[in-house]
């Protein structure tokens, strides 16, 4: 479902800036997806609370540029 969702938010707002505010395990599996990572290891990324976690979509492949990133 997360995925989904990602994959619907950036077809719908492609060009666009977007922030999406949740909990640590959907960004696990977001982080995971765009690294080709396999979903059982997402696990093993750690997500401080209140980070920042950043991906750039492009037409080619997403590009992870911040994970975990404490302001």
């Amino acid at each position: 479902r997360v995925t989904q969702a990602v994959d619907s938010i950036v077809k719908k707002e492609a060009g666009r800036t977007v922030v999406v505010v949740t909990h640590v395990s959907p960004i696990r599996v977001v982080t995971a997806a765009a690294l080709g990572i396999p979903l059982e290891n997402c696990k093993r990324l750690v997500v401080a609370p209140g980070s920042v976690t950043r991906i750039h979509c492009t037409k080619s492949w997403p590009n992870l540029v911040l994970f975990g990133y404490q302001p």
